[in-house]
Parts: C-alpha cells; sequence; structure tokens
C-alpha cells in the first residue's frame, strides 16, 4: 500500500522494518491507524497500555502521547 492522506486528519503509511525498535511520540499530529501485517507491538501511554499482534488494527487518536514497541520475526 502507498501513502495515502485523507483530508487532514487521517494518514495510512507503509512501515517495514527488519528490527525491533521503539519510538517516543511526544504528541501524534493526526489520527493513524496502523494494521499488523507481521510481527507485534506494544503501546503505552499514561491512560492505557495495548498490545497487538499481526492482524490486528490499532487506532491512535490525535494529540496521545505515547511510547511504542516494535517487535518483529527476524529470519
Amino acid at each position: 500500500m502507498e501513502d495515502i492522506l485523507f483530508s487532514e486528519n487521517l494518514a495510512f503509511n507503509t512501515y517495514t522494518s527488519r528490527h525491533n525498535y521503539n519510538h517516543r511520540q511526544p504528541s501524534t499530529p493526526r489520527n493513524y491507524l496502523i494494521y499488523l501485517e507481521e510481527g507485534s507491538c506494544r503501546i503505552v501511554s499514561d491512560r492505557i497500555t495495548l498490545e497487538a499482534q499481526a492482524g490486528d488494527l490499532i487506532y491512535i487518536p490525535k494529540g496521545l502521547q505515547y511510547h511504542s514497541f516494535w517487535f518483529c520475526d527476524t529470519k
């Protein structure tokens, strides 16, 4: 899938990584829908911890402050 932007509030992006990594987001600039094709992730905010596996769809609302951990199956 190519990157697509619907209006200015919803983005669809494709990211590929063969490494496990973490990411600190001070505040998301827009709403995100994330579909995990493979691997897993953990998203931690001050209100909730979300864990997702391959095949899951995740919604991250605009303005959310979170820390994410992304895990892939390295082969």
